[in-house]
């Protein structure tokens, strides 16, 4: 991976599920670790394909390589949340790990 690939600073966050008041359980979501990554939104055909295949997949982030991954984890970057929905290691070779992201909506 050549240097300048991964210029976003975006933060890993982890599921934690804690109690309100009610005794409710309730998902929360914590920084865990901030990492470099390239940020690609889906375009063009790329993006037709997802819709045709009623993918609410939006784009792809690149990290490094890491082993501490899942699916129940997101991605913030600025203002910006990204749910994780799949991720995979292209070439099998431990280099990077493109997770596979749909960012959420602004509600309201």
């Amino acid at each position: 991976m050549r240097a300048g690939e991964l210029n976003n600073l975006v933060t890993l966050q982890e599921q934690v599920t804690t109690e309100n008041n009610y005794g409710e359980e309730e998902i929360t979501y914590q920084d865990y670790k901030d990492v470099w990554a390239d940020i690609e939104n889906l375009s063009g055909d790329r993006y037709f394909e997802a819709q045709a295949a009623n993918s609410e997949v939006t784009g792809e982030i690149t990290i490094r390589h890491r082993t501490d991954i899942n699916e129940k984890m997101r991605v913030k970057y600025n203002n910006r949340i990204f749910d994780i929905e799949n991720f995979y290691d292209p070439n099998e070779e431990r280099e990077k790990i493109i997770l596979v992201v749909k960012e959420q909506q602004e509600s309201g």
